[in-house]
């Protein structure tokens, strides 16, 4: 005579077994997660450094003018409803406040002072882009 089993018998077991596996199998995923994570950031530390040693970049300057603050501050759906040009131009449209940071103006300045200042950089851009270009106004017109 053969003994039945019963339906329960080593469920528990199994469930103790499935449940470390399981425990192991999560944490391996977050180790691999973390490690390829800590090499991403290492590597872009390491472009942004070579970078700012071949090209001289101004990081300090950005970080100290808060650039990081007053890029893409306001909170969008551009990139679920539009295709992607338009929701990047979207979103560059709607960035925080104009920083003139380039043409060196004292703190408080006048409104003719900041034309001038733009004008005369805007003036600079257009010689260096080349032939083609013409300035036909000193006044801006909103």
């Amino acid at each position: 005579m053969t003994k039945e089993l019963s339906p329960l018998e080593g469920y528990e077991d199994f469930l103790v077994d499935l449940k470390k596996r399981i425990r192991h199998a999560q944490l391996r995923a977050v180790l691999s997660v973390n490690r390829e994570l800590i090499l991403l950031y290492w590597q872009i530390g390491r472009d942004i450094l070579n970078r700012q040693q071949q090209h001289g970049w101004i990081l300090v300057h950005q970080i100290e003018s808060g650039l990081f603050h007053r890029q893409g501050k306001a909170i969008t759906n551009f990139d679920r409803t539009l295709p992607k040009p338009q929701s990047e131009l979207a979103e560059q449209l709607l960035k925080e406040p104009y920083c003139f940071d380039f043409i060196s103006l004292e703190e408080k300045t006048t409104e003719s002072n900041l034309e001038k200042a733009l004008i005369n950089h805007f003036k600079d851009f257009l010689l260096e882009l080349g032939v083609g270009f013409a300035v036909c106004s000193r006044r801006f017109i909103a």
